[in-house]
């Protein structure tokens, strides 16, 4: 991973924002692992995501039936950054009960009845790239 100023205070970012939102810590300006380098991917601009959101937007039907190598490789990023917020997800319920305290803003969300483990997920990639980007 790049440590261009930019690059450091995204981290930096992802970091804060994980520890409030998870309270987990993922200590990317110590050691960059996969959901920083995720993240930093997901949220890179370049002319190939341009086209292809442009695509995407005013051409769904050529977006869906043209094999796009960025949108592959933009839905498999997204697939294991949502692979990740699951598995948070999954130890953080194992953990809330519902006299509990809020310790984080996922406790606050999974001590609600009403949203389910994939949405949670999506809340919580959300955050995480809306944080960054």
């Amino acid at each position: 991973m790049p440590t261009s100023p930019a690059s450091i205070c995204s981290r930096f970012s992802l970091d804060a924002i994980a520890q409030l939102a998870t309270g987990h810590a993922l200590d990317s300006l110590i050691q960059p692992g996969l959901v920083p380098a995720t993240v930093s991917s997901i949220t890179e601009p370049s002319l190939a995501k341009l086209s292809t959101a442009f695509t995407w937007i005013f051409l769904p039907w050529l977006a869906e039936w043209f094999p796009w190598r960025t949108l592959t490789l933009l839905r498999n990023e997204n697939h294991a950054l949502f692979l990740y917020c699951c598995g948070v997800i999954k130890q953080a319920r194992s953990t809330v009960s519902e006299k509990q305290e809020y310790q984080h803003l996922l406790s606050a969300v999974l001590a609600s009845a009403e949203v389910s483990d994939e949405e949670a997920a999506n809340h919580l990639m959300t955050t995480l790239l809306a944080g960054v980007g």
